[in-house]
Protein backbone atom coordinates (compact mmCIF):
# COMPACT_ATOMS: atom_id res chain seq x y z
CA UNK A 1 0.00 0.00 0.00
CA UNK A 2 1.30 3.62 -1.18
CA UNK A 3 0.74 6.29 1.31
CA UNK A 4 1.19 10.41 1.06
CA UNK A 5 4.37 11.21 3.36
CA UNK A 6 5.51 14.44 1.89
CA UNK A 7 3.32 17.68 2.04
CA UNK A 8 3.42 21.40 1.30
CA UNK A 9 2.51 24.14 3.49
CA UNK A 10 2.97 27.72 2.83
CA UNK A 11 1.04 29.13 6.24
CA UNK A 12 1.46 29.03 10.04
CA UNK A 13 -2.16 27.73 9.87
CA UNK A 14 -1.22 24.99 7.15
CA UNK A 15 1.79 24.18 9.61
CA UNK A 16 -0.24 23.19 12.68
CA UNK A 17 -1.99 20.99 11.09
CA UNK A 18 1.22 18.43 11.26
CA UNK A 19 1.91 18.33 14.86
CA UNK A 20 2.28 14.77 16.28
CA UNK A 21 2.71 13.19 12.99
CA UNK A 22 4.77 10.53 12.43
CA UNK A 23 8.27 10.86 11.87
CA UNK A 24 8.25 9.49 8.43
CA UNK A 25 6.22 12.56 7.37
CA UNK A 26 7.56 15.45 5.22
CA UNK A 27 6.74 18.64 4.58
CA UNK A 28 7.75 21.65 1.65
CA UNK A 29 7.63 25.21 2.39
CA UNK A 30 6.02 26.87 -0.31
CA UNK A 31 7.90 29.79 -1.66
CA UNK A 32 5.91 32.57 -3.89
CA UNK A 33 7.97 34.22 -6.94
CA UNK A 34 5.65 36.81 -8.83
CA UNK A 35 5.86 36.40 -12.43
CA UNK A 36 3.56 38.75 -14.44
CA UNK A 37 4.33 36.77 -17.83
CA UNK A 38 2.39 33.47 -16.72
CA UNK A 39 -0.46 32.61 -18.24
CA UNK A 40 -1.89 31.98 -14.48
CA UNK A 41 -0.16 33.59 -11.35
CA UNK A 42 -0.19 31.29 -8.66
CA UNK A 43 1.91 33.57 -6.68
CA UNK A 44 -0.86 36.04 -5.09
CA UNK A 45 -2.68 32.67 -3.73
CA UNK A 46 0.01 30.02 -3.23
CA UNK A 47 3.76 30.47 -1.21
CA UNK A 48 5.22 32.90 0.90
CA UNK A 49 8.51 35.58 0.64
CA UNK A 50 11.88 34.39 1.76
CA UNK A 51 11.88 35.59 5.25
CA UNK A 52 8.29 34.48 5.79
CA UNK A 53 9.76 30.65 4.58
CA UNK A 54 12.33 31.42 7.32
CA UNK A 55 9.94 32.25 10.31
CA UNK A 56 7.90 29.34 9.22
CA UNK A 57 11.06 27.20 9.51
CA UNK A 58 11.68 27.62 12.74
CA UNK A 59 8.21 27.25 13.53
CA UNK A 60 8.70 24.08 12.39
CA UNK A 61 11.43 22.82 14.36
CA UNK A 62 9.88 24.47 17.32
CA UNK A 63 7.01 21.93 16.93
CA UNK A 64 9.09 19.00 15.51
CA UNK A 65 8.14 18.85 12.28
CA UNK A 66 10.34 17.79 9.59
CA UNK A 67 11.42 19.88 6.63
CA UNK A 68 12.12 18.24 4.10
CA UNK A 69 13.02 21.03 1.70
CA UNK A 70 11.27 23.71 -0.19
CA UNK A 71 8.61 24.29 -3.22
CA UNK A 72 7.99 26.71 -5.65
CA UNK A 73 5.35 27.10 -8.78
CA UNK A 74 6.41 30.49 -11.11
CA UNK A 75 3.19 29.92 -12.62
CA UNK A 76 1.13 28.19 -15.71
CA UNK A 77 2.31 28.14 -19.13
CA UNK A 78 5.55 29.93 -18.71
CA UNK A 79 6.61 31.94 -21.12
CA UNK A 80 9.97 32.80 -19.23
CA UNK A 81 12.53 30.95 -18.78
CA UNK A 82 14.53 33.35 -17.10
CA UNK A 83 11.78 33.52 -14.15
CA UNK A 84 12.03 29.93 -13.84
CA UNK A 85 15.98 30.11 -13.39
CA UNK A 86 15.90 32.85 -11.27
CA UNK A 87 13.62 31.18 -9.03
CA UNK A 88 15.32 27.98 -8.79
CA UNK A 89 18.69 29.74 -8.44
CA UNK A 90 17.08 31.61 -5.24
CA UNK A 91 15.21 28.67 -3.39
CA UNK A 92 18.73 27.09 -3.65
CA UNK A 93 20.64 29.81 -1.88
CA UNK A 94 18.12 30.18 0.42
CA UNK A 95 18.11 26.78 0.90
CA UNK A 96 21.60 27.64 1.65
CA UNK A 97 21.64 29.93 4.18
CA UNK A 98 18.78 28.29 6.50
CA UNK A 99 20.99 24.93 5.96
CA UNK A 100 23.81 27.23 8.01
CA UNK A 101 21.65 29.79 10.11
CA UNK A 102 19.26 26.50 11.47
CA UNK A 103 21.53 23.63 11.49
CA UNK A 104 18.97 21.97 9.00
CA UNK A 105 19.82 19.67 6.30
CA UNK A 106 17.30 19.73 3.45
CA UNK A 107 17.29 16.78 1.35
CA UNK A 108 13.82 17.58 -1.29
CA UNK A 109 13.73 20.78 -3.68
CA UNK A 110 10.20 20.83 -5.96
CA UNK A 111 10.58 23.02 -8.53
CA UNK A 112 7.18 22.90 -9.39
CA UNK A 113 5.94 23.05 -13.43
CA UNK A 114 3.93 25.60 -15.55
CA UNK A 115 5.84 24.33 -18.71
CA UNK A 116 4.24 25.51 -21.62
CA UNK A 117 2.23 23.68 -24.47
CA UNK A 118 0.87 24.91 -27.60
CA UNK A 119 -2.73 24.69 -27.28
CA UNK A 120 -3.82 27.45 -29.47
CA UNK A 121 -0.15 29.61 -28.85
CA UNK A 122 3.38 29.60 -30.05
CA UNK A 123 5.25 29.01 -27.13
CA UNK A 124 8.73 28.21 -25.95
CA UNK A 125 9.45 24.34 -26.27
CA UNK A 126 10.85 22.97 -22.98
CA UNK A 127 14.45 22.81 -23.82
CA UNK A 128 15.24 26.20 -23.28
CA UNK A 129 14.16 25.46 -19.68
CA UNK A 130 15.58 22.26 -19.21
CA UNK A 131 19.16 23.71 -20.53
CA UNK A 132 19.24 27.07 -18.21
CA UNK A 133 17.80 24.41 -15.04
CA UNK A 134 20.30 21.89 -15.91
CA UNK A 135 23.75 23.72 -14.36
CA UNK A 136 21.61 25.16 -11.50
CA UNK A 137 20.40 21.75 -10.50
CA UNK A 138 23.05 19.05 -11.30
CA UNK A 139 25.60 20.41 -8.16
CA UNK A 140 22.77 19.05 -5.71
CA UNK A 141 21.46 16.15 -7.85
CA UNK A 142 23.24 14.03 -5.42
CA UNK A 143 22.12 15.00 -2.27
CA UNK A 144 18.66 16.90 -3.05
CA UNK A 145 15.70 14.83 -5.05
CA UNK A 146 14.46 17.04 -7.19
CA UNK A 147 11.17 17.11 -7.93
CA UNK A 148 9.16 18.67 -11.00
CA UNK A 149 5.03 18.75 -11.72
CA UNK A 150 4.69 18.30 -15.51
CA UNK A 151 1.53 18.22 -15.23
CA UNK A 152 0.07 19.53 -19.26
CA UNK A 153 2.99 19.09 -20.95
CA UNK A 154 2.54 15.17 -20.72
CA UNK A 155 -0.84 15.49 -21.66
CA UNK A 156 -1.71 18.55 -23.46
CA UNK A 157 -1.68 16.43 -26.85
CA UNK A 158 -3.57 13.40 -25.63
CA UNK A 159 -6.76 12.73 -28.46
CA UNK A 160 -9.81 12.81 -26.84
CA UNK A 161 -11.41 10.04 -26.85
Amino acid sequence: MLSVRTFVVDSAGELMKFRNVPANVSLLIRLAYPNPGTKSRLSGKFGMSALEAEVLLSQAIAQGSHIAGFSFHVGSQLDSVAACASATANTLELMDLLEHRWDARFTMLDIGGGFPVANHTDVASSEPIATALRPLLEPHSTRLQILAEPGRILVADAPIA
